[in-house]
């Protein structure tokens, strides 16, 4: 039983370091906090062509899911419905630098809150609001969906000579 316990604490504790790393970015493609660094309010309203999200909206997208995520986590009561409606903002043609200033943190925030979750939480276990999930998928699945459309975020940054390799 004890070797069991050992290869089980070990296997938790990889899994935690996994989860945490994805959700920074380790060795996998460009930091969160590189990639918001430097958004003015020009650059993150800017629609590219018809049918491409903004900045804005992308990263609104991605607080709503971390969010909705880290609610059933905690094991709260998460209303679903409101991924119809909350899940991508409306256009907006301007924000003001403080807005977009208090979206960032928010954002880099919830990545500290999940990775704080995943050294709290047993992950293995599943979530009240989420049934058919467990606390690792979930916190796995926010790292790739933040890794996919902060891929998206510098495409837009490069395709507006917005973007320095070099932070990259």
């Amino acid at each position: 039983m004890a070797l069991a316990s050992l290869y089980y604490f070990i296997m938790t504790d990889t899994a935690r370091t996994t989860l945490k790393q994805g959700l920074v970015a380790y060795h996998i493609h460009s930091e969160p906090q590189n990639v918001m660094k430097g958004l003015t309010t020009d650059n993150v309203t800017k629609r590219l062509t018809d049918g491409t999200h903004t900045i804005w909206e992308l990263l609104n997208h991605l607080i709503f899911w971390q969010d909705i995520s880290i609610e059933a986590i905690e094991e709260k009561e998460v209303d679903w419905s409101r991924a119809k409606t909350g899940n991508w903002p409306e256009p907006v043609e301007s924000i003001t630098q403080s807005e977009l200033d208090k979206h960032v943190t928010k954002y880099l925030n919830g990545i500290e809150k999940l990775s704080t979750l995943a050294d709290e939480v047993d992950l293995a276990s599943g979530m009240p609001s989420w049934p058919k999930a467990t606390k690792h998928w979930a916190i796995q699945m926010i790292a790739q969906h933040n890794s996919y459309h902060l891929g998206q975020i510098v495409t837009l940054r490069q395709m507006n000579s917005d973007w320095s390799p070099a932070e990259g």
